[in-house]
């Protein structure tokens, strides 16, 4: 499905009722589906305060996929929507269940988050696909928590009926003794078959650079203009390490934004008859069409259109944003003019209808109050056909940016550069230099990024979000001393940055100081409580440092603040184990699990859990899962031979002769194992071979043969477990 889903989120709570917290369920609908994997597939419409007579309009108006009831349900189980007062007004379920039967178009799921809801969800799926009811009254947290975990799981591409499970889940998770009440009914189709983003999952996206993977800020996105904050997650990647357990760092690189969508089509860019006196004379429109069609004219996607009509100054922006809408232009380019004896007076709007983000830094209107003979020797004419060809290639390089086509945007602002020198304004190309540098990093051209990013702050010595993104840039390249200087000249320019104290703190993490990023991330947490990677990062510190009670907190606290992260779960069950408290470990594992399936490695740390538990059956699902999920993880092979061992099973099938020979020689080196030596040297006696210490230790294969020979366990082995690279959310302005 190539185009959003669209949600039609209708919400009612009349003021002769109770008020109900509808404000945080939409928070949380759109938190959830923003941090999820497919979030630039869906498309919220809000309608509040809704009325009976507002319905079939709404309806009609935005053909949504997915209808969401938030309010007030009656006893007598009828949706309450207002009256014209703002009064109570019951919808009879003979009455909406006939509206669906009518408009339900593309709808194919509806969601009646409101009490006694189930009769009326059962009427409107004779209809409707799939239909979520509640069987008796729900309270807020209960409603709010649902939903959140419902929305989140169908933005990671899960079937409707997985989705309604973890909703449930979730509930009960928060001990709220309601995750029987919400009902799902779906009379002529299978809601396990119903995923509204299945296509996408085949879909390979660029992602920003080899070694990162994208990934929101989760708990917002700050600092919106020129200045804003992305995020990138990095791979796992997994050390083969004999210690006591794993830890990976979240890397909050906000030198990236989430996808919005694929890179459109065509762009085009109208341009408008400049309205004035004797337009042939002075040209003013041609002059601007053939500088804008010679510098984009080589990208074949944009193009470069005169609208052949005048927009006036009496009409304006609005009439330019219909015209603009109706010919589906990104960018509309229209003005006036007017000449007196000895001046010329000079309107210029650059209107821009696909709006990115950072647009803070253009324009949108310039007028200029000039000699009339600079407008008749075309001076002027060829200043503002150079200043718009700048503006309208720096507009759609962020455009590109945004939708994920980096090399075309690195192309664009290329191009804004070299008209940024012929313009006779003042046009400081620091910003086209920053932005130029943030694409470069998110393409993994981190030497040219670091290049762009320096001539940024050549251009505006105060740029603190360029410091930020070139420490991100040497970070990258793990040159971390100067990460870290960036970070300290940024924390000096915006000392309540939170990214930036939690950046450096991750550089200092890097540096084996775990104690300043410690400090770091307190410091981020105090200018933003609800960082949510700051107490991951912070609690991973606290891991490496044994204080596991501080780590367990902080994994908690950020928990709180986003129950849907499967990492921060991971997280916690590893602190747990670190405790060695495994059955809450355990729990925390299942967790994981219960959001992110298909990841091994969280089959790997619950089975090192089990076994630690000695629950070897359990261990043994465990480690024959991961190894389903990755068929070339040789320490879960290696592991999943050791368990069976354990249980006195001969299969030796799985087990590595390598591990073994780093497991023997870390026992009898590094350890000083004194009772491994005397057992190995009795099975060699027993066995009639001559060997000793020296020898198991230089040519330890000879004696795996010896031990395999007779499939017996050494005493004191354990499963080798994993130990994550340091990985740490890392955070950055762009």
């Amino acid at each position: 499905m190539d185009r959003a889903i669209k949600i039609l989120f209708l919400a009612a709570n009349p003021k002769d009722t109770s008020p109900l917290r509808l404000d945080e369920e939409m928070r949380g609908i759109d938190q959830a589906l923003r941090q999820s994997e497919f979030r630039d597939k869906f498309d919220i419409k809000q309608q509040w305060a809704v009325r009976i007579t507002d319905l079939q309009g709404y309806f009609l108006r935005h053909k949504p996929d997915i209808v969401h009831f938030s309010g007030h349900g009656s006893s007598s189980s009828e949706i309450v929507l207002e009256d014209n007062d703002g009064n109570s007004q019951s919808l009879s379920i003979d009455a909406l269940s006939q509206l669906f039967s009518l408009l339900k178009d593309n709808i194919r799921c509806v969601v009646l988050n409101a009490c006694y809801s189930e009769p009326q969800a059962k009427a409107i799926a004779k209809h409707i696909d799939c239909v979520i009811g509640m069987s008796k009254a729900i309270g807020d947290e209960a409603a709010i928590n649902f939903t959140a975990a419902f929305y989140q799981a169908l933005g990671y591409g899960r079937d409707v009926k997985t989705a309604f499970d973890l909703g449930c889940s979730l509930i009960n998770l928060r001990n709220l003794n309601e995750q029987d009440t919400p009902k799902l009914f779906a009379i002529n189709s299978n809601p396990q078959k119903i995923v509204f983003v299945y296509e996408a999952l085949n879909t390979k996206i660029s992602k920003p650079t080899k070694l990162l993977k994208n990934l929101k800020r989760w708990q917002k996105v700050l600092s919106y203009g020129d200045e804003h904050n992305e995020a990138i997650k990095p791979k796992r990647i997994s050390l083969l390490i004999t210690i006591t357990m794993s830890v990976i760092l979240l890397f909050s690189i906000l030198l990236w934004q989430y996808f919005k969508s694929q890179p459109t089509k065509k762009t085009l860019v109208l341009v408008a008859n400049f309205d004035g006196p004797e337009p042939q004379k002075y040209r003013v429109t041609e002059t601007i069409l053939d500088q804008l069609r010679d510098a984009i004219g080589k990208y074949q996607d944009i193009k470069v259109q005169a609208l052949g009509k005048t927009v006036t100054a009496i009409h304006g922006n609005d009439l330019a944003e219909e015209i603009g809408k109706q010919k589906k232009a990104s960018i509309v380019l229209w003005g006036w003019y007017a000449l007196s004896a000895e001046k010329a007076l000079i309107n210029v709007h650059f209107k821009v209808l696909e709006k990115p983000k950072y647009l803070s830094s253009i324009r949108e209107k310039q007028t200029l109050n000039i000699l009339v003979t600079e407008f008749e020797n075309f001076e002027i004419q060829i200043q503002l056909s150079n200043e718009m060809s700048y503006f309208t290639l720096l507009t759609l390089g962020l455009l590109r940016y945004e939708s994920g086509d980096y090399k075309t945007a690195i192309s664009l602002y290329t191009e804004a550069l070299v008209q940024s020198k012929l313009t006779r304004q003042s046009i400081n190309p620091a910003i086209t230099y920053f932005r130029r540098g943030i694409a470069y990093l998110a393409n993994g051209v981190i030497d040219s990024a670091i290049v762009d990013f320096s001539h940024a702050i050549a251009f505006k010595h105060d740029y603190g979000y360029a410091y930020i993104n070139r420490g991100i840039a040497y970070f990258t390249k793990n040159e971390v001393d100067k990460a870290i200087f960036d970070y300290d000249r940024a924390i000096k320019l915006l000392p309540m940055d939170a990214d930036a104290h939690n950046n450096r703190g991750v550089a200092y993490f890097r540096n084996g100081n775990y104690n300043q990023a410690i400090s770091d991330y307190t410091n981020a947490l105090k200018f933003d409580p609800d960082y949510f990677n700051s107490y991951i990062n912070r609690g991973i510190a606290y891991f490496e440092k044994s204080k596991t009670k501080l780590a367990i907190d902080d994994f908690n606290k950020a928990i709180k603040l986003n129950s849907n992260d499967a990492n921060a779960y991971d997280y916690l069950g590893l602190a747990y184990h670190q405790q060695g408290n495994y059955r809450n470990a355990i729990t925390s594992f299942n967790q994981a699990i219960m959001f992110e399936s298909g990841n091994a490695v969280f089959y790997n740390h619950r089975a090192l859990a089990n076994y630690a538990n000695q629950d070897y059956d359990k261990a043994i699902a465990d480690y024959e899962q991961a190894i389903k999920l990755r068929p070339n993880d040789d320490i879960a092979q290696h592991n999943l031979g050791i368990v069976h061992l354990k249980k006195g099973e001969i299969d030796s099938t799985y087990l590595n002769d390598e591990m073994i020979v780093q497991q023997i020689r870390l026992d009898l080196i590094l350890d000083n194992n004194e009772e491994l030596r005397r057992y190995t040297l009795n099975s060699a006696i027993a066995m009639n071979q001559q060997t000793n210490l020296d020898s198991i230790i230089t040519k330890p294969r000879k004696f795996i043969q010896l031990i395999r020979s007779t499939f017996k366990l050494l005493d004191g082995s354990k499963p080798i477990e994993r130990r994550g690279v340091v990985l740490v959310r890392h955070g950055a302005k762009g």
